[in-house]
């Protein structure tokens, strides 16, 4: 994918990198963060939403999607390969972390199965 991004020379700057690890070496630089199917495969969003921050600017903003998951367990591991969230966990998680939830809408992202999943997009902003 990276290399179909490359080709494509519309990307000021392209990395490989673990997503937590890229953002500490930012500091308050980025206006805004997209997280695009991404906290689908983190099971704690603490580490990621604390280094999201860390990289935002006073006021910037994380869009990011979640899966939304069954029962009370903060997150759940699917038989996909994908993990789920309960919205509450997840709006804890980004109070924690310093980061206020603007708005959430509720979406389907795909269909797995023969059922749709049921996804949240968030916008959350850093305070």
């Amino acid at each position: 994918m990276i290399e179909r991004a490359r080709e494509r020379e519309i990307y000021d700057e392209l990395r490989v990198a673990d997503a937590c690890e890229a953002l500490r070496s930012e500091k308050e630089t980025i206006d805004l963060a997209i997280a695009a199917d991404l906290v689908v495969y983190l099971g704690d969003l603490s580490p990621f939403l604390a280094a999201v921050r860390g990289a935002l600017i006073p006021g910037g903003r994380l869009l990011m999607n979640a899966e939304i998951g069954p029962g009370s367990a903060p997150y759940v591991l699917r038989p996909g390969g994908r993990f789920a969230h309960a919205p509450a966990y997840v709006e804890r998680a980004a109070a924690a972390s310093g980061l206020d939830v603007e708005s959430r809408e509720e979406f389907t992202a795909r269909v797995e199965d023969g059922r749709p999943v049921a996804c949240r997009l968030y916008v959350l902003a850093r305070r």
